[in-house]
């Protein structure tokens, strides 16, 4: 357990990712250049991203506007909200004001989107991990 990665359960979903971090720290010892690794994450991350905004509530598409990914060698991260779309968190977590009697419903739409496209990231971290160990004459 102290090798793993990424652990992510949303509903009856659960992605666990173990190892990802040894191969980079593996890649890096190697001679691979941190921003190959960075480049890697960063279109894993794309990936979701791109789906993430299709999945977004719309109302005028700041929100949708909104979603980026972070750079990182070791994973990929997505980022909504800023302070031109404070209401980022309660579009995607909801929201209770018990006084007002309102309630917006959660609309976790990041993780729909990596749940619907893990093959594909999967797929892309590791024919790209394989794709930089070439580059370096590593594989």
């Amino acid at each position: 357990m102290d090798d793993l990665d990424v652990d992510v359960t949303s509903g009856d979903v659960r992605v666990r990712v173990t190892g990802l971090k040894k191969v980079v720290r593996d890649m890096s010892k190697a001679g691979v250049d941190a921003e190959d690794i960075k480049d890697l994450m960063f279109a894993a991350g794309e990936i979701v991203a791109r789906r993430a905004s299709w999945l977004a509530p719309v109302r005028g598409g700041a929100l949708r506007n909104n979603i980026r990914v972070g750079r990182s060698k070791t994973k990929a991260s997505i980022k909504v909200g800023s302070a031109r779309v404070p209401y980022a968190r309660f579009a995607y977590f909801g929201k209770k004001d018990e006084q007002k009697g309102m309630y917006q419903k959660a609309n976790p739409f990041i993780y729909d989107a990596l749940n619907a496209t893990r093959t594909q990231v999967f797929n892309k971290i590791d024919t790209g991990i394989v794709d930089i160990l070439k580059k370096h004459d590593l594989y």
